[in-house]
């Protein structure tokens, strides 16, 4: 799943915002039309194009909260002291207080240190929640608010 994630690193929008060619594929796996955020619609496609199936109806993977259901959160920062322990392809969560809840997918590669690389859509070289491309990132553990794992298989 992190390979899929990693071969569309550098894919951007085109023309309006969350726009494009492949962009419109991201949104279509969970059954959403091209003008739509899509950070969740891209951790939902890498998941699908390498073969792993989630439960449930597509279109729920399009909203960032439903990504840390109970029962496949692994890591809370409210509730949890001690740091994540990720493996590649595990889904993370940041949160914005503006909106009060999880408002940001992604995917995280590794760990270094305090350093999470990640894969993410709908981001920029800002870290925007709201970018215009697939990119490569670094984070902190303290913009990493939740951590789910939905498949062992990787």
């Amino acid at each position: 799943m992190v390979e899929v994630a990693e071969e569309n690193i550098g894919i951007r929008e085109e023309g309006k915002n969350n726009h494009g060619e492949v962009v419109a594929q991201y949104l279509e796996s969970v059954g959403f039309d091209e003008g739509a955020p899509w950070c969740g619609a891209f951790v939902y496609y890498c998941h699908r194009e390498a073969g792993i199936e989630l439960p449930g109806d597509p279109r729920g993977y399009a909203w960032s909260p439903n990504w840390f259901i109970t029962e496949k959160r692994t890591y809370d920062h409210r509730t949890d002291s001690r740091e994540p322990d990720i493996r590649p392809g595990d889904v993370f969560g940041i949160w914005f207080g503006s909106k009060g809840r999880v408002a940001h997918v992604g995917i995280l590669v590794r760990q270094r240190g305090s350093t999470y690389y990640t894969i993410e859509g709908n981001t920029n070289d800002g870290g925007s929640r709201d970018g215009d491309g697939v990119f490569g990132r670094k984070r902190s553990l303290r913009h990493i608010n939740q951590v789910a794992r939905w498949s062992e298989d990787r």
